[in-house]
């Protein structure tokens, strides 16, 4: 298995340029230095260490603190339906993913709810000009096995935490019993 170590996953941070969408045509464009930039996926950051300390105080240690997002993934962020409940981050939000996985406002853990799952993680923060009671959200599953394609159909499996979805909810939905706040506050 391909582990992506910590420092590599900063440097892929630092690198990225951004996200765009081309909204209606539903084209995404990624803008990442080559190195960093798989055939299937790319780093856009890590997870920090105070989240990966209270990982390890609910019995959760990933693989990697490295975060990732598929190419499929991304173009989910931005499909029809989301758009049009109002629920699908807009392009400056979604430019600032490695900003929001350095520095969330809050980190939530869901705990799994099927065996062998990892759970995942949620990154909150304030959307751009957003209503007081609106927070963003990435979800990342933790330790998800991704299968980078190779020459002639063939597969080689790695574990990332892997960005799966993302978008706008209400600040009290946050909150709750199915949540464990691992660092921050979700105000709202």
């Amino acid at each position: 298995r391909r582990h992506f170590a910590r420092e590599e996953a900063e440097a892929a941070a630092q690198i990225l340029r951004g996200v765009q969408g081309e909204g209606a045509a539903g084209r995404i464009r990624l803008e990442a230095q080559p190195a960093v930039l798989l055939k299937e996926a790319m780093v856009v950051g890590a997870l920090p260490q105070a989240v990966l300390r209270a990982l390890t105080a609910q019995g959760v240690t990933p693989a990697s603190a490295a975060v990732s997002i598929a190419r499929r993934d991304l173009a989910h962020l931005t499909r029809r339906p989301k758009v049009e409940r109002g629920q699908a981050l807009a392009e400056a939000d979604i430019d600032r993913l490695p900003e929001v996985l350095a520095a969330p406002e809050a980190t939530l853990y869901e705990p799994p709810r099927t065996p062998g799952a990892r759970g995942t993680l949620l990154m909150v923060f304030t959307p751009a000009g957003a209503e007081e009671r609106r927070r963003g959200k990435w979800v990342i599953e933790i330790d998800a096995r991704v299968d980078e394609r190779r020459g002639r159909g063939r597969r080689r499996p790695y574990q990332t935490n892997s960005v799966r979805t993302a978008g706008y909810v209400q600040a009290r939905n946050l909150r709750g019993p199915r949540y464990v706040l691992l660092e921050g506050t979700v105000e709202g």
